[in-house]
C-alpha cells in the first residue's frame, strides 16, 4: 500500500512517505544528469580510443579512464567546489532550491566521472573487438563507411555489454551518493539514509532499502528488455521462440559464438 510507517527519531510521527517524496526527486535529478553525462562522454571517449588505437589519442582517453576510476568522486567534488565555486564563483557551492539545475551541475560532474571512465574502458575494448570482426569487413566491402558504419554496425553490436555494466551504476547514482550529497548539502535520499542509520531510525532505513531494491529490479528488467531492441537475434531464436533470461545473460558473459550453439 506504500505505507512505510512513521519516523521515530529524524522527524517524530512524520510519515516516511513525506520524508522521501521531497528528497527522492532531487536525488533522481542529480543522478540522472550524472548518468547522462557519464554515459555520453564515456561512449565518445571509448569510440575515439578504439578508432585511434595505439596513438596519442588512445593513450589520452585511456589515461582519463584510469584517472576517473582511480580517484574517488568526493575528490572531484572537492576540487570542483574549490575551483568553480570558491575561486571562480561560476557555480553555487551548496545546493539551493531556488536554482536546482545550476546547483546540480557540480555534483553531477563529480558523480559522472566513475561512470564515464567505466563506460569508456568497456566501449574501447568492445569496439576494438567489433572493428576486427568479419561482418565489419563485409559492411566495408559493401561501401558502408563513416558514421553509418560506426554507429549502426560497430557501436550497436558493442552496446550489450556496455548497458549491462551501466545498469547498476544508474541505480547507485539515482539513489544518491552519500559523500557527494554531504559535500554540496543536497537534501537527497543519500543523506537521509546516513542520518537514519546514525539515529537508529529503522523504519526509514527499511523504506529506503525497499526503494533501492525496487529501483534495481526495475532497471535490470529494462536492461534485459533492451537486449532484444539492440540485437534482434536475442529477441527471437529457433522456431520463433523467445530466448530465455539465462540465454541472454550467457550471451553477455560468453559472447555470441557460444550462444549461437544454444
Amino acid at each position: 500500500q506504500g505505507d512505510f510507517g512513521v519516523s521515530y527519531n529524524i522527524s517524530k510521527n512524520t510519515p516516511i512517505s513525506q520524508l522521501i517524496q521531497t528528497r527522492l526527486p532531487i536525488s533522481i535529478q542529480v543522478g540522472g544528469m550524472a548518468v547522462a553525462l557519464g554515459a555520453v562522454l564515456g561512449l565518445i571517449l571509448g569510440v575515439i580510443a578504439a578508432l585511434n588505437h595505439n596513438t596519442w589519442l588512445d593513450s589520452l582517453c585511456t589515461a582519463i579512464s584510469v584517472l576517473g576510476v582511480s580517484v574517488p568522486s568526493y575528490v572531484f567534488a572537492l576540487a570542483l567546489s574549490y575551483t568553480l565555486g570558491f575561486r571562480l564563483k561560476w557555480l553555487p557551492m551548496l545546493y539551493s532550491a531556488n536554482t536546482p539545475l545550476l546547483s546540480s551541475v557540480m555534483p553531477s560532474i563529480a558523480l559522472s566521472m566513475f561512470t564515464m571512465a567505466s563506460i569508456a574502458r568497456f566501449t574501447r575494448n568492445e569496439m576494438m573487438e567489433v572493428l576486427g570482426s568479419e561482418y565489419m569487413l563485409l559492411a566495408e566491402s559493401k561501401g558502408i563507411n563513416g558514421a553509418p558504419l560506426i554507429l549502426r554496425h560497430a557501436l550497436r553490436n558493442a552496446l550489450i555489454p556496455i548497458i549491462t555494466v551501466l545498469a547498476p551504476l544508474i541505480v547507485d547514482l539515482m539513489t544518491g551518493s552519500l559523500v557527494v550529497e554531504k559535500i554540496f548539502s543536497i537534501p537527497g535520499v543519500g543523506s537521509l539514509l546516513v542520518t537514519a542509520i546514525q539515529s537508529n531510525d529503522y523504519n526509514v532505513v527499511i523504506a529506503l532499502s525497499f526503494i533501492y531494491s525496487a529501483m534495481y529490479i526495475g532497471i535490470m528488467l529494462v536492461v534485459d528488455l533492451l537486449y532484444g531492441v539492440i540485437d534482434p537475434r536475442i529477441r527471437v531464436t529457433g522456431e520463433g521462440g523467445r530466448m530465455g533470461f539465462f540465454a541472454r545473460w550467457r550471451l553477455v558473459l560468453f559472447g555470441r559464438k557460444k550462444v549461437a550453439k544454444v
